[in-house]
């Protein structure tokens, strides 16, 4: 028993690594240059499904659009990312953005005309937007599991407002 113990104590002090995938840490305005086609919309239903190309597991999201700032969006767009569980498996990838059923968002978007559209940047590519208690919108990016060139982890960013980013992305029509 305290063989057992001692045990586990050691796993527990083994240093775990941690998953992250290195980006060139593009601003916004690079993001918007490079991205065909950037949007606020609203996630609707996800479903894993199986790549028929490769057999990974892919996670397609149907988005509401609610502002098209650059590139033609139609009123609704499927997203395609990389990873997700299907049939007891999981595939991750770290750093990507993560969306949730019903959150809203600004996404940077690859979709050259296809049927599916694909985040442009991984997390850099998509703002979470929030209500806040005063009423006003804001606008965040979840950064963890993304590392700069150096291999340290991207700070952390404040929120911004809405507004602001919206004004910036008018901006980006080219």
């Amino acid at each position: 028993m305290l063989r057992q113990v001692l045990l586990a104590s050691l796993v527990a002090l083994v240093p775990l690594p941690v998953l992250a995938t290195t980006v060139l840490p593009l601003t916004r305005a690079d993001l918007a240059t490079r991205a065909d086609t950037i949007v606020r919309a609203k996630v609707g239903p996800q479903a894993a499904v199986r790549s028929e190309k490769t057999g990974r597991i892919l996670t397609r999201s149907k988005l509401t659009v609610l502002a098209t700032y650059k590139g033609e969006a139609k009123a609704e767009l499927e997203l395609e990312q990389m990873g997700g569980t299907l049939d007891g498996a999981t595939l991750v990838v770290p750093g990507d953005a993560r969306l949730g059923n019903g959150e809203e968002v600004v996404l940077y978007l690859r979709c050259a005309g296809k049927a599916r559209c694909h985040v442009f940047g991984l997390g850099l590519g998509k703002y979470g937007v929030r209500t806040e208690k005063d009423g006003r919108k804001t606008a965040i990016r979840d950064l963890q599991g993304l590392k700069s060139l150096s291999g340290q982890p991207l700070p952390e960013e404040r929120a911004l407002p809405l507004a602001d980013l919206e004004r910036e992305l008018k901006g980006a029509r080219r």
